[in-house]
């Protein structure tokens, strides 16, 4: 498989992008430990094209003019229930947010909300499934790849560009 590559430096830390000739494969922070793989392997350089789209809109939303990514999507680096959960995830509209229990209830497994928070957790494509919009069902923010402060930040980001 051929992957390439970019990085973006934005207001919370730099982000990797790695993409295929299918879509978006990942993004990830560098500082969560998203490391020069990008969690995808030793690969084939694939084309650079196909990272401009991603970085573009990434870059859009950081300046608060995009609020929906429009982008084609690799989802191999999921599976099972963790896909099922990020692919009701992306629909979640931007500047909102729904409790890991409620997402846990959206794709029919009302008790497992834990498993919802490890989807979150293992979630490949960063903000562009936007796993910083689920909270705890109290309202709390909750975790974000132990960056709390990160998460805060982009949902406050968020309310504030809607």
């Amino acid at each position: 498989m051929e992957i390439a590559y970019g990085t973006l430096e934005t207001p919370i830390g730099c982000l990797h992008v790695a993409a295929t000739c299918l879509g978006l494969a990942h993004v990830g922070f560098a500082s969560m430990g998203s490391g020069t793989d990008w969690g995808v392997g030793d690969q084939l350089r694939g084309d650079p094209r196909w990272v401009e789209q991603p970085i573009l809109q990434l870059e859009e939303y950081f300046e608060g003019c995009r609020q929906r990514f429009e982008l084609k999507l690799d989802w191999r680096l999921s599976q099972g229930f963790y896909l099922s959960v990020l692919k009701e995830l992306v629909m979640l509209q931007y500047g909102t947010t729904m409790s890991y229990g409620e997402l846990a209830r959206a794709v029919g497994s009302p008790k497992a909300a834990r498993a919802v928070g490890t989807a979150m957790a293992t979630n490949p494509l960063a903000l562009v499934v936007p796993c910083h919009r689920v909270v705890r069902s109290d309202g709390s923010i909750g975790g974000y790849a132990g960056r709390p402060e990160m998460k805060a930040w982009l949902l406050d980001h968020e309310l504030a560009n809607r």
